[in-house]
């Protein structure tokens, strides 16, 4: 006997697997990141998920924990920090086709991030 399942049977399950995904992932942004998180509320805090998957996914990234890392990502340096001119960085290594695996790629943007942050910081302390 075999199973079929149908496209829509598997869009489901995908669909299943996000919710749950999301389900997870708002406490992590509750807790690491409550002003924000205060801000936006639940509700909009959810959407700005479903976009990081998806942008995320339009980058390769769709490992759940790198994904997760991706969203870090947006809620520390912004929801647009991809295309944000002034972190020329991010664009820089989301489009490094040297890199291959996901790990390493998010690996490479919270370095260049922290180095941003640090660099930042020694300016405004000139």
């Amino acid at each position: 006997m075999t199973i079929r399942i149908s496209s829509q049977q598997m869009d489901a399950f995908k669909a299943d697997r996000i919710e749950r995904f999301i389900d997870n992932l708002v406490p992590h942004l509750r807790e690491c990141f409550p002003e924000a998180f205060e801000e936006l509320g639940e509700q909009d805090t959810r959407a700005v998920v479903r976009y990081g998957i998806d942008l995320a996914e339009s980058y390769g990234i769709d490992r759940e924990w790198c994904v997760c890392e991706f969203i870090d990502l947006m809620f520390v340096f912004g929801v647009e920090f991809d295309r944000d001119p002034e972190l020329p960085w991010a664009s820089e290594i989301l489009q490094d086709e040297t890199i291959q695996e996901q790990g390493a790629l998010l690996d490479h943007l919270w370095q260049a991030g922290l180095e941003s942050i640090e660099n930042q910081a020694q300016q405004q302390m000139r």
